[in-house]
């Protein structure tokens, strides 16, 4: 279940943006909301504003960073254009979700104007207020607080390797 999207310097978004699905305080439609622990999390929304508010570049964003998770293209030159240079700057996506009773976020960086993925990131957010990383990828290295043994140490290791050539 999606809880919070996040975008920055992609189309018309120059600085962070998030689409949040964690209720408000209000509880008149009690059952729109998914009871997760100690929060709601809504389980529909609707997105609506003025023209030119960003409402379909919201969308994009969605879809082009769903279309990077899958292996698609990257599409080149779609950072925000507001400033120049943000064409050398990184556009981030990340997804906050619950996946089995589990919160991860799970998000990347990427330089849209050559194409190159320069970070990407899975923590594990429901470890008693700590967050757990279970991977952190750059084009060199990855790192892992995971406790892993013998048999899964040694894939990890190829995992990694394999990541940094590809």
């Amino acid at each position: 279940m999606l809880i919070k999207f996040r975008v920055e310097n992609y189309k018309s978004f120059d600085k962070e943006q998030s689409l949040s699905m964690v209720s408000g305080s209000t509880r008149d439609h009690a059952d729109h909301v998914y009871d997760m622990k100690d929060q709601g999390i809504l389980r529909t929304a609707v997105i609506f504003g003025s023209n030119g508010s960003g409402k379909t570049n919201l969308v994009k964003a969605m879809i082009a960073s769903r279309g990077l998770i899958f292996g698609y293209p990257i599409p080149k030159n779609d950072y925000c254009r507001i400033d120049p240079e943000n064409s050398k700057r990184a556009t981030a996506f990340e997804y906050t979700v619950e996946l089995n009773g589990t919160q991860y976020a799970y998000g990347f960086e990427v330089l849209l104007s050559s194409g190159e993925i320069l970070t990407e990131w899975l923590y594990n957010l429901s470890n008693k207020g700590r967050h757990s990383k279970i991977f952190f990828r750059t084009k060199d290295a990855i790192e892992t607080e995971l406790d892993l043994q013998d048999e899964d140490s040694k894939y990890f290791e190829v995992y990694s390797m394999e990541a940094r050539s590809a």
